[in-house]
C-alpha cells in the first residue's frame, strides 16, 4: 500500500463523492471518507474506501476523527470535487521523505470547465509558485505569509502526525 491516505471531507454532495469515489477506486492508497451529511451514503464502497458517517459534526472535528485512524505517514485532504494524480501523491511523499524539514507539499491545480463546447482549462487558485516556503520567525508570522493571499494549504499532502496534532489544537 502507499505512504499516503487520501481523507475526502463531504457534507450534502454524495452525487460529486460518488463521482470521487468512481475515480479513486483504483489507487493503491486507503482512501477515507468523513460525511456530515444528515443522510448516510448507502453506495458500495470499494475495498480500498473507509467510509465514515459523522452528521452534524462540523469541518474541522470530522478531519480529526478520521485522521487519527489514518496509519500511513502521509496523509492528503481531498475536496469531494477535486481529482489527484497517483503519481502526484507518489511524488510529494518522495519530496516529504527526502526534506525532513518541511511539514507538507502541494503540486499545481488546474481548472477545467466547458464553455460553448470548448473544454478551457485554468491554473486554480491563483497563487502556484515553485518551492514556496513559509520562513518567518514566529508563528503568527508564518501564518499570516502562508494565507496571504489564501493558498488553499489544507489540501496538501501533509505528515500525519503533525495534521493531527493541528487539529488537535485548542480553539
Amino acid at each position: 500500500m502507499s505512504q499516503v491516505t487520501i481523507i475526502i471531507p463531504t457534507l450534502n454532495r454524495h452525487n460529486l463523492l460518488l463521482r470521487a469515489i468512481d475515480y479513486y477506486q483504483h489507487f493503491d492508497c486507503n482512501i477515507l471518507v468523513a460525511d456530515s451529511s444528515a443522510i448516510k451514503e448507502n453506495c458500495k464502497f470499494p475495498d480500498n474506501f473507509i467510509y465514515k458517517h459523522l452528521p452534524g459534526i462540523g469541518f474541522a472535528k470530522k478531519l480529526l476523527e478520521v485522521a487519527k485512524d489514518v496509519t500511513t505517514p502521509y496523509v492528503c485532504l481531498v475536496a469531494d470535487d477535486d481529482y489527484l494524480l497517483e503519481s502526484s501523491l507518489k511524488a510529494g511523499a518522495n519530496f516529504l521523505d527526502a526534506n525532513l524539514d518541511y511539514v507538507s507539499a502541494q503540486g499545481r491545480y488546474l481548472g477545467f470547465e466547458l464553455i460553448e463546447n470548448q473544454v478551457i482549462f485554468s491554473t486554480k487558485y491563483g497563487r502556484t509558485e515553485s518551492n514556496y516556503a513559509v520562513e518567518a520567525e514566529d508563528r503568527f508570522s508564518r501564518l499570516a505569509e502562508a494565507f496571504n493571499p489564501c493558498m488553499h494549504h489544507l489540501y496538501a499532502i501533509h505528515r500525519t502526525d503533525l495534521l493531527v496534532k493541528s487539529f488537535q489544537l485548542p480553539g
